[in-house]
């Protein structure tokens, strides 16, 4: 019930156009691997596997926000998905922004409904036994926005959902480049 409230005031400040980002300088990494460590129970009842890079930079993001979006993601892959079935969370960087990829081996998502899953209170036709209040993506969607980033919904290859999202990476200045703020950035 706890899960429920929180995810209706969040989807109530996006509707309101309340959701401020407060972003720093983030290695993406780190908010990957601390929203695994502390939401172990999640992932218990399926493989995981995770690949990122060893040169991910430091981007503006806001960390609580990007931690909510992969809880968000990781919950529908293991709800949508049978036991034991693989999750993969991948990361990718390109010259303007950093790509993370949360991929699961379900049924996926049809094509006419990959731009509607992101919408309020929408479920696929499809889920009649699997409860669920349908605004999670709406969710991943609204702090993604927030945060100047994008995402979408795409088939697995060998099938199920690849929800993706990019975030900026932004520039950091000199004087942001240092090593202090990097030591902090990183704790």
């Amino acid at each position: 019930m706890h899960y429920l409230v929180n995810n209706l005031l969040d989807l109530s400040r996006i509707r309101a156009g309340a959701v401020q980002a407060r972003t720093d300088w983030y290695a993406l990494d780190e908010v990957i691997l601390h929203t695994l460590d502390h939401h172990q129970t999640l992932l218990a009842r399926h493989p995981l596997t995770v690949e990122l890079p060893p040169d991910l930079p430091l981007i503006p993001l806001d960390f609580v926000l990007t931690e909510q979006v992969l809880v968000n993601l990781l919950d529908n892959a293991v709800t949508y998905t049978p036991n034991g079935t693989h999750i993969l969370i991948r990361a990718m960087i390109t010259s303007e922004k950093v790509m993370v990829c949360v991929a699961d081996q379900g049924t996926g998502i049809p094509i006419a409904e990959r731009q509607r899953i992101f919408e309020s209170f929408t479920r696929l036709a499809t889920v009649t036994d699997t409860p669920g209040s349908g605004i999670g993506l709406a969710i991943c969607k609204g702090f993604i926005e927030a945060q100047g980033g994008t995402i979408w919904v795409e088939e697995t290859p060998g099938g199920g959902a690849s929800f993706c999202f990019c975030l900026p990476r932004g520039e950091m200045s000199a004087q942001q480049d240092g090593t202090s703020h990097l030591e902090r950035a990183r704790h």
